[in-house]
């Protein structure tokens, strides 16, 4: 009776078509820089987890064929976390008198690709412990601030529909990195796998610094 009475489509309630206009008002429009930014960060964010997921899935067996102890490679995991934590607190104090999302990202992709240098030298456990801590500091300080620039960079009514994507991209590269790794190591070699990742990523440096300078004046931040 209510629903009857209050909602007549006759009623002064009744819900009017929306014309075109009405329709598009409030559709939050992305500038071109943004989406230009933006794509640069989600290619990153898939090759930086193709090549991160190395570590998870290769190094190990590489390792091992080192006669170093599986133990020890686990050993690694361990600093890992531990140097994770040490870097949020230092990032969390950090940011109460510096805060820049681009330059904490591209400081992160350089100390990402500088482990995998490492890593082409790589014969002894130190190289690795070396390469371990490298690739802890590069994660810890670009892989979380790249969803914060990404927020920073969407309109407020698509931010929910890029940190999707930042999700799918990163998932992207940790399912395809095993595969991409398995296949070079088994036409080539480690040391050529680690050759093809510092090269990857210093192209993703590369191209986020070009598309920041090129675009940063044209940016609108939300």
């Amino acid at each position: 009776m209510i629903a009857w009475t209050k909602y007549s489509s006759s009623g002064a309630n009744a819900t009017k078509p929306l014309n075109s206009d009405e329709k598009n008002k409030g559709k939050a429009v992305v500038p071109k820089p943004n989406l230009i930014v933006l794509f640069t960060l989600f290619i990153s964010l898939m090759i930086i987890w193709t090549m991160y997921q190395q570590w998870d899935s290769n190094l190990s067996v590489y390792m091992t064929d080192l006669g170093i102890p599986l133990s020890r490679y686990s050993l690694l995991w361990t600093l890992n976390a531990f140097l994770i934590m040490v870097m949020q607190l230092i990032i969390i104090w950090l940011s109460r008198y510096y805060e820049n999302y681009i330059v904490q990202i591209i400081f992160g992709l350089i100390f990402v690709t500088i482990s995998f240098v490492t890593l082409v030298f790589a014969h002894d456990y130190g190289y690795f412990v070396v390469a371990m801590i490298l690739l802890t500091i590069g994660e810890a300080t670009a892989i979380p601030t790249i969803p914060a620039l990404v927020n920073n960079l969407a309109p407020l009514g698509t931010k929910g529909l890029y940190q999707g994507l930042v999700n799918s991209w990163s998932s992207a590269g940790r399912a395809i990195g095993p595969l991409i790794g398995g296949i070079i190591i088994e036409k080539q070699s480690y040391t050529f796998l680690f050759e093809i990742a510092t090269l990857a990523l210093a192209i993703v440096v590369i191209l986020v610094v070009i598309s920041w300078l090129l675009n940063r004046k044209k940016i609108t931040m939300y």
